[in-house]
């Protein structure tokens, strides 16, 4: 099944969470991401311009700039810190209808991720059965 930028419908996704279904995105959805993120890393490299969780803290920490040297750091720690979970687990029909709904917005190309990292391994994620266990409460540490 190709995501591109036109509507889900309820067929579509009935479809992809009873058959067993490869999952994919258009070219236009791709070039559209790829895009985004070129613009982004201009405005990044051309600019002292904070960017909301890209290059400043989170949340209370919203002002504060981080240094591009640690840049990295900032996003490997975010993404650690939504990585452990606890609770029941969510049934595999709700992860499957989260992930393709989370590949489908950012198939829009509006987001500034980057395509190998983010959008690749999802699909790789979910057409695979790696994506069975997900948890119902996050643990933020």
């Amino acid at each position: 099944m190709e995501i591109d930028d036109s509507w889900l419908n309820f067929e579509q996704v009935k479809n992809f969470l009873n058959k067993d279904l490869q999952l994919s995105i258009s070219k236009d959805a791709e070039e559209k991401i790829l895009k985004c993120r070129e613009y982004l890393n201009k405005k990044l490299s051309n600019s002292d311009e904070l960017f909301y969780g890209i290059n400043t803290g989170f949340g209370f920490f919203q002002d504060v700039k981080i240094s591009r040297d640690q840049l990295k750091e900032l996003q490997s720690n975010l993404l650690k810190s939504h990585a452990c979970g606890v609770g029941e687990e969510v049934p595999k029909d709700v992860v499957k209808l989260m992930m393709i709904l989370k590949i489908k917005s950012l198939s829009y190309g509006c987001s500034g991720v980057s395509i190998g990292i983010r959008v690749n391994i999802l699909l790789c994620l979910i057409n695979s059965t790696f994506f069975k266990l997900l948890v119902k409460c996050n643990y933020f540490i």
